[in-house]
């Protein structure tokens, strides 16, 4: 018996071994060949790409946008057309269509992905651009599996939801009537001169920036690990947790604090009859300040 367990773990060993070296063959194989091609990433995308702008003539009022890998942005124009400028792999192009109101765009999927354009994908993301005109709109949703989210521009949707799995997520210069919604796993959300009735935020590995960002409703912000900052936002109430991270910032507005951390220090200003702002890290600081 103690021989066959010996034969058995020198398989396994030997086993182990090989699968090592063909690993570090693989990487010297991608190593050489990024070097032979300029140490450049794009040189080795073995993607066929293609772009094209379409102009989109059908009346809608929402928006929907689902991606795999590709990058998405919403931004207002001045001119009066709407358009799509997709960047994208021509074997998985992003659909556009217009259905019962709502312009619809989606990333054709892939199956079996030979490895190598794997790697091409690093150097050359998809992206989809949707230009609109100023004019109310309804519900905006996003959302991409690998990729950056970024609305920017004096839109005003009644709601927003945006979610990424490994991506940023990037709002600026925006009115939102409704809800806006900001959910990534690994990617770090920034939002900046927007209002809204409420804004709630979800991350796992997130770092979360708010600037000039005002509700008439509240603030509703959690975080698994990454930082919390506030400079010069309000809300009417205000709820912000993280496990690993700090909670720092200035307010507009005085409130009712209730601020816990388990290791680090808790500067806030003193109660006043504003409404009820909870914070609490495990590991972190929390320093808030009150604007002029």
């Amino acid at each position: 018996m103690d021989h066959i367990r010996r034969k058995q773990m020198k398989k396994a060993i030997i086993a182990i071994i090989i699968a090592i070296l063909l690993i570090a063959a693989g990487g010297v194989i991608c190593g050489v060949t990024f070097v032979g091609m300029g140490s450049s990433f794009e040189a080795m995308n073995f993607t066929e790409m293609e772009t094209d702008t379409m102009k989109v003539t059908e009346a809608f009022t929402d928006i929907e946008v689902t991606a795999d890998t590709g990058n998405v942005t919403i931004k207002r124009v001045k001119d009066p057309d709407c358009t799509v400028e997709r960047y994208q792999d021509k074997k998985a192009p992003f659909e556009v269509s217009v259905k019962n109101g709502t312009l619809v765009i989606s990333q054709k999927e892939r199956d079996n992905i030979p490895w190598y354009e794997r790697i091409g994908l690093l150097a050359d993301m998809p992206k989809v651009v949707i230009s609109l005109p100023s004019k109310d709109y309804g519900i905006f949703t996003a959302a991409t599996d690998t990729g950056k989210i970024s609305v920017e521009g004096k839109l005003s949707p009644e709601s927003m939801s945006l979610t990424s799995d490994t991506g940023e997520i990037h709002i600026f210069r925006m009115e939102c009537k409704g809800e806006l919604f900001a959910d990534t796993d690994t990617g770090n959300i920034e939002i900046e001169d927007v209002t809204c009735s409420k804004l709630r935020i979800r991350g796992e590995t997130t770092n979360i920036r708010l600037e000039n960002v005002i509700t008439t409703g509240d603030f509703d912000i959690v975080t698994n690990t990454g930082n919390i900052r506030f400079e010069e936002c309000d809300a009417e109430s205000i709820t912000a947790k993280t496990d690993t991270g700090s909670i720092t910032g200035i307010l507009l507005s005085g409130k009712r604090f209730e601020a816990k951390t388990d290791t680090g220090s808790v500067v806030v200003p003193k109660d006043t009859d504003g409404g009820l702002c909870r914070l609490n890290t495990d590991t972190g600081d929390i320093r808030i300040s009150i604007g002029d």
